[in-house]
């Protein structure tokens, strides 16, 4: 019996079913993995190789080249899908692989991790186009299997938080309060990054919900799906994620018309109120980082950003020392303390890291990509889920590290691979 790596990879799925697999995947297997390996209660006590593999992302890149992997075995050819793109695409995309890196190597300080990243975004592209072919033959109505692996993970996620919070180890017990609590969520740097997670799930729901007919058991499931990732979004108190999420409304007004049923706004808000108020009584320990704002949070409109207007002024002087190139990947590590920092700001990373060059190539690249997923959108409501899940983490990279940290990268451009394939009309009924 053939158990090769090419055998497995080469598993032919029903096409219909390949959403399902691939929200499970995502959605569940990914996140849980990570969770199991990364679980801690202090982020520095960990052996260095532990660090950078959350760091780095080593458990979604691992599941992309999966991907990559399968999409190869079932045909993936790469040329033909970049000789597909329009010719300003096909530009952009020149420039920016032949430029991206070159800071990396011959300007970084930390060579190793730079030329690291570089590859995982590499790998990133490559999934990317991988998806897109797997998502060739599709049929619209299958899309809507992609999100009930997504419900699945925040379930199991959160089964990993309430235990990893509740049964600690025996040299902590009496000691909670010495806990940083902010980074102790399973496969999470931080509780902010779980709350763009949560979030970036919640618009998927709400994209489903715009377009459900609002009656019978199915939407009240639904509702109760999105208030329970709205609930986990509120408890981490991830502003950035809920004013993502409430942006995307216009957005799903605009591209896909009005809710198909009145209970959008009537029922569904209740839902998500009840959701809401049931996280009150669950902050950690009283940790201050389980709240919207704090005291200094009041003093300035930085203080409101928690200093990101300084930081971000700070690092734009710093990108004028190589404008052209960048600095290398993850320069923000080492030019500005506090150190080992990202940018939190994704048009200051783009600059930082690849210069004007690559910057001003992968921001076109994303801006046609992002403007066609939406034209797609509007053809194909099906996508309407898909496209606010990208959206909300698009507008969320203004303020976090939604284009640094691997998983989100992978949401984001997995999400505009499947609209771009339903962009070339290959989506089918």
């Amino acid at each position: 019996m053939d158990v090769s790596l090419t055998a497995l990879t080469a598993t032919r799925l029903d096409p219909a079913a390949r959403p399902f697999w691939l929200g499970l995947a995502m959605g569940t297997v990914l996140p849980v993995i990570a969770g199991i390996l990364f679980a801690t209660y202090d982020l520095a006590a960990r052996p260095i190789v532990v660090q950078n593999a959350q760091l780095w992302g080593y458990v979604y890149l691992a599941g992309e080249i999966a991907l990559i992997l399968h999409a190869q075995a079932r045909g993936l050819d790469v040329w033909s899908i970049a000789r597909a793109l329009p010719r300003w695409a096909q530009v952009a995309l020149t420039v920016f692989l032949t430029t991206f890196w070159i800071s990396s190597v011959t300007v970084s300080r930390l060579p190793s991790c730079s030329i690291m990243l570089c590859l995982a975004w590499t790998i990133h592209l490559l999934f990317a186009a991988g998806l897109f072919h797997l998502m060739r033959d599709v049929p619209q109505v299958a899309l809507a299997r992609f999100w009930p692996g997504f419900v699945v993970g925040l379930v199991s996620l959160t089964l990993m938080i309430v235990i990893h919070f509740t049964f600690l180890p025996a040299w902590l017990v009496g000691h909670e309060r010495s806990v940083d609590w902010k980074v102790a969520i399973p496969g999470f740097i931080n509780v902010r990054l779980f709350g763009s997670w949560t979030g970036a799930v919640f618009a998927a729901l709400l994209g489903l919900a715009w377009l459900s007919p609002g009656r019978g058991p199915a939407a009240h499931r639904l509702y109760a799906a999105a208030a329970f990732a709205f609930a986990l979004t509120f408890w981490t108190t991830t502003r950035a994620a809920l004013l993502a999420d409430l942006c995307v409304l216009p957005i799903a007004w605009f591209v896909a018309g009005a809710p198909r049923a009145r209970a959008f706004w009537s029922i569904l808000p209740l839902y998500l109120l009840a959701g809401a108020l049931l996280t009150l009584p669950f902050q950690p320990y009283h940790d201050p980082s389980y709240t919207f704002f704090e005291a200094n949070n009041f003093t300035s409109v930085d203080g409101f950003a928690t200093g990101r207007l300084s930081y971000w002024s700070a690092l734009l002087r710093l990108a004028l020392d190589h404008p052209l190139l960048g600095s290398g990947m993850m320069a923000s590590w080492w030019l500005l303390p506090p150190f080992y920092i990202h940018p939190h700001n994704v048009v200051v990373e783009f600059l930082l890291n690849w210069g004007i060059v690559g910057g001003a190539a992968a921001g076109s690249l994303l801006a046609g990509a992002a403007w066609h997923a939406h034209q797609a959108a509007a053809r194909a409501s099906a996508l309407l889920p898909v496209v606010l899940m990208v959206d909300v983490l698009a507008i969320e990279g203004l303020f976090d590290g939604m284009f640094h940290f691997a998983q989100f990268v992978m949401l984001i451009l997995g999400g505009l691979a499947i609209c771009l394939a339903g962009a070339r009309g290959v989506v089918a009924d």
